[in-house]
């Protein structure tokens, strides 16, 4: 029984790894979306093990919010548009709070205590931050 779960968690890995290894290879220059995908596969994971009566509600949501994060910053990334391409960072920005908020919640409910992703969201909003201020200075530069 040891070795089947050691060889499930093993080859869960070997899938999460070559996942994330095709986001990698697609969006070679955007580490930020890197570490936004990682947080949508914890998420997906976490949120198998949440009760089957909340399926419909913090599973979704979470899972929602999580996928809105990469999506806005994939789609942001790509407008030449400053204006577009900051707002599309803000509302990543924006479902980051809320999944950070549902992950206190969900930590509350115990159904999960994953810190590497309460991790990964403080890290992925301190690189939001970071890419955001590193538009508008290279706006203004260019300005000048």
């Amino acid at each position: 029984m040891k070795n089947t779960l050691t060889a499930e968690r093993t080859n869960a890995k070997t899938k999460t790894n070559s996942r994330v290894g095709k986001v990698k290879e697609v969006y070679k220059d955007l580490d930020m979306l890197h570490k936004a995908h990682e947080l949508v596969l914890m998420v997906y994971q976490a949120s198998k093990s949440f009760p089957e009566d909340e399926k419909l509600g913090l599973t979704a949501h979470f899972r929602r919010e999580a996928l809105l994060v990469t999506g806005n910053i994939s789609e942001g990334y790509k407008k030449q548009n400053i204006k577009e391409k900051l707002s599309h960072m803000h509302k990543a920005w924006d479902s980051l709070e809320k999944c950070r908020y549902l992950f206190i919640l969900t930590a509350d409910l115990e159904y999960q205590n994953n810190q590497k992703m309460y991790t990964k969201i403080e890290r992925l909003s301190d690189m939001l931050n970071a890419y955001c201020k590193s538009v508008l200075k290279s706006t203004l530069m260019a300005k000048a």
